[in-house]
């Protein structure tokens, strides 16, 4: 999920159906606002009918919020495009009502129009009295408040100042948020201890849960992504080259001038990421990307396609 694309969208202002369909397409889009959920998956998140989900598409596609790119057989790109937004047109302002201009005068000491009210009896005046004091069965929590700093969720800004990357900071406690686990500071802790098993900081620790979706951290899974990787022969020995370089988008341009892959013009990052994956053999750059896109059965196939004939040669 791309915070960038999603802040940009909940701002808009649109029919609510077109609307919920563009939120749940910007949870799954990139920093490029590229993203490729099925029909069926956008479905069942908004809980519309398959047919509003289309419905909605072509509006959201009419007036300028997305691009869908249609290939036969294989699933749709959808590229959003928020900054481009033309609303329609909206209903003309409702107009001042002023009285006729040859309306008659009423006569002198003639009584006013039954009608006319200077005081509504139904107006009620706003009492502006505060109470003078809290209820009193809030005052009994005043005394445990020294106790909250232990469990007050961390804020981006407090592991900025730790050293991690702004970026990877927000992007980290939206995934927690998504699946309700403040980062407290004991939590934040255990954080930074299962990084020094490891030999990584914080930091370091942040950046790679980013780019493997994890919500937390554990030493025991960094082990598991290097044992499945051959062991520390894959994570060193290229100097050009990071340990963990298809989590991040310099690190995969850095492993393709590597390869000998090229970057086609006007082609998505995504295929070209996958190419580069498919080129690489075997490794945690594609277990990555498996796990990625594991509820997106469109592009599980994808992938298949892509690393299958890898898979053949290499037998």
């Amino acid at each position: 999920m791309s915070t960038l694309i999603m802040s940009q969208c909940w701002s808009l202002q649109m029919p609510p159906t077109p609307k919920a369909v563009l939120i749940s397409l910007a949870d799954n889009a990139n920093d490029q606002g590229v993203c490729w959920p099925s029909i069926d998956t956008i479905a069942m998140r908004t809980c519309f009918s398959e047919r509003a989900v289309q419905n909605a598409i072509k509006w959201l596609e009419t007036n300028r919020l997305l691009r869908a790119e249609r290939v036969t057989g294989k699933s749709t790109n959808y590229v959003l495009t928020p900054d481009r937004y033309q609303p329609p047109a909206g209903d003309a302002p409702p107009q001042e009502v002023h009285p006729a201009g040859c309306a008659p005068t009423p006569a002198a000491g003639a009584p006013q129009p039954p009608q006319q009210m200077h005081q509504p009896p139904q107006e009620v005046h706003p009492n502006r009295k505060e109470p003078p004091s809290e209820p009193s069965g809030n005052r009994k929590r005043s005394p445990a408040r020294a106790d909250d700093d232990a469990t007050t969720a961390l804020k981006a800004k407090d592991l900025i100042a730790e050293g991690v990357d702004r970026q990877h900071a927000k992007d980290w406690l939206t995934l927690r948020k998504a699946k309700r686990l403040p980062l407290t500071p004991t939590a934040w802790q255990t954080v930074k201890d299962e990084a020094a098993k490891v030999g990584m900081t914080a930091p370091e620790a942040v950046k790679y849960s980013v780019g493997s979706n994890w919500a937390g951290f554990k030493a025991s899974w960094i082990e598991r992504d290097r044992a499945s990787a051959g062991g520390s022969q894959v994570f060193a020995g290229q100097s050009s080259v990071a340990a963990d370089w298809w989590t991040t988008k310099d690190g995969i341009y850095a492993k393709a001038a590597e390869l000998g892959v090229t970057e086609g013009d006007g082609e998505i990052f995504l295929s070209f990421r996958i190419r580069v994956s498919a080129k690489a053999g075997e490794g945690p750059w594609r277990q990555h990307l498996y796990r990625e896109f594991s509820r997106d059965e469109g592009m599980t196939e994808r992938l298949n396609t892509a690393f299958q004939p890898n898979r053949r040669s290499e037998a």
